[in-house]
């Protein structure tokens, strides 16, 4: 027992002598890159024979959230994009969201719920909208990257 014990600690030791250099020379480096935009990927599988009534849907309210969230500056840009090869499993439809930065995503509930509201009508109007998509296409997932932009020219 007493043999484990000292292993772990000479182990112990050693990842934190090893890892206190590293540490020391990353603190003192200059960091080469700095947080850029935040880019939420949905990916959906739109139903055999329902693409151009889902984007018929997404050419309205989906549409006139992301313009007017651009006019507010918290997205820099959108687009829904097919992709050209995957799994059976995969979606095929993907709708892209660049958000200025990690914290123009969280915008509050009681705004979201004012344009929402403004957008798509009361509670009975956005569940009737959620019925109409879910008949269209099944949600997959999401994904979330944050670009990192070099500070300094090629080298």
């Amino acid at each position: 027992m007493k043999l484990i014990r000292t292993a772990l600690a000479a182990a112990l030791l050693a990842a934190t002598g090893f890892a206190a250099p590293a540490l020391a020379q990353q603190a003192s480096a200059p960091r080469n890159y700095e947080l850029g935009p935040v880019v939420e990927i949905r990916t959906v599988k739109v139903e055999p024979g329902q693409l151009n009534n889902y984007m018929a849907l997404l050419n309205g309210v989906w549409r006139k959230q992301q313009e007017e969230r651009k006019k507010a500056g918290e997205v820099l840009d959108y687009g829904i994009y097919q992709p050209m090869a995957g799994n059976d499993g995969d979606g095929n439809l993907q709708l892209v969201v660049v958000y200025k930065n990690a914290a123009a995503m969280d915008t509050s509930l009681d705004i979201l719920d004012k344009r929402l509201n403004a957008l798509a009508g009361g509670p009975e109007a956005q569940a009737r909208g959620i019925v109409e998509r879910n008949k269209l296409r099944t949600f997959v997932g999401t994904s979330l990257l944050r670009e990192l932009r070099f500070t300094q020219p090629p080298q």
